[in-house]
């Protein structure tokens, strides 16, 4: 399986395929926050971290495990 990676900004976000099934994203998804959507990660960090990136405008990498 591909690495699933999520380019995400305030305004849109893009994915990959695998990064789309792991987030359960349907197109009507589009503009909606990543935090009102089912995702399969088993990442507790997830809301904080990307807190921090949109505050600190640094790249944040983790491995996680998913349930996909």
């Amino acid at each position: 399986m591909e690495p699933g990676r999520a380019a995400i900004s305030r305004g849109s976000r893009a994915l990959t395929p695998s990064a789309t099934q792991i987030f359960k994203l349907i197109e009507t998804d589009i503009g909606r926050s990543l935090f009102h959507t089912t995702h399969g990660l088993q990442y507790p960090t997830l809301a904080a971290d990307v807190e921090q990136t949109f505050q600190t405008l640094d790249t944040t990498e983790r491995e996680v495990q998913s349930f996909v």
